[in-house]
C-alpha cells in the first residue's frame, strides 16, 4: 500500500483536483464569476508545479491549462457562465474524439500523455484509450445537456457528481488494465518510482 502514496502521486492528485476544489468553494462563497476566476489562478498555478516537478512540460495540464485559460478568460470577459460551462463540452468532444482516433497509430493518445504515470503494454494502452475516449464523448453529451436544460447553479451541483462519476471510471480503469500491466508497474499500474 506504501507504493502509491508517493510524492509525485500526491502532487499529481493536487493539481488536477486543486483546480476544480478552488472553483467550488469560490462559488458557494462568491458566485460563478469569482469562481471562474479562481480556478484559472489555481490551474495556472497547478501548472507551473506539475511543470517544476516533472522538469518537462506536462502536455496533458498544458492543454487543460489552455483551456481554462480561453474559456474562463471569455466567460469574464463577457459575464456569461455559459461559455466557461462550454468548456467541458468542447474539452471533452476533442480529448474522446483525439483518444478514439489515436487507436489508429502505434502510439495512443493516452499513451502519449501519460505513459510517464502508467505502465502499460501496447495492448492496454490500446484498451484504456479506447474506454476513455468512449467515456469523454458521454461526459460531453451529459454537459451540453445540461448546459442547455438547465441553469449554471445546477450545472455546478451536476459537475460534482461528474467529476464523482469520472474517479470511479478512473479507479475502475486501473482495476482492467491488471492484464495490461509492464513489470515495473506497482500493483495500480502506476510508475512511482
Amino acid at each position: 500500500m506504501q507504493d502509491i502514496f508517493s510524492k509525485k502521486l500526491w502532487i499529481n492528485l493536487l493539481c488536477e483536483f486543486g483546480p476544480i476544489v478552488a472553483f467550488l468553494a469560490s462559488y458557494e462563497m462568491y458566485g460563478f464569476g469569482t469562481a471562474t476566476f479562481a480556478m484559472i489562478c489555481a490551474t495556472l498555478v497547478s501548472f507551473i508545479v506539475l511543470w517544476s516537478f516533472e522538469r518537462h512540460p506536462p502536455y496533458f495540464a498544458f492543454f487543460n491549462t489552455i483551456s481554462v485559460l480561453l474559456f474562463g478568460g471569455v466567460s469574464l470577459f463577457v459575464n456569461i457562465p455559459d461559455v466557461f460551462i462550454f468548456r467541458d463540452t468542447a474539452l471533452d468532444i476533442v480529448l474522446g474524439t483525439v483518444f478514439l482516433a489515436s487507436l489508429r497509430y502505434q502510439r495512443t493518445g493516452l499513451e502519449f500523455f501519460f505513459s510517464n504515470v502508467f505502465a502499460l503494454t501496447k495492448q492496454g494502452w490500446r484498451e484504456f484509450t479506447f474506454r476513455w475516449g468512449l467515456f469523454y464523448i458521454f461526459l460531453a453529451f451529459v454537459n451540453e445537456t445540461i448546459r442547455i436544460t438547465l441553469s449554471p447553479d445546477a450545472w455546478v451541483e451536476a459537475k460534482v457528481w461528474m467529476i464523482v462519476g469520472t474517479v470511479i471510471f478512473g479507479f475502475y480503469q486501473l482495476r482492467l488494465t491488471a492484464k495490461t500491466r509492464l513489470p515495473e508497474a506497482n500493483r495500480f499500474g502506476l510508475r512511482i518510482h
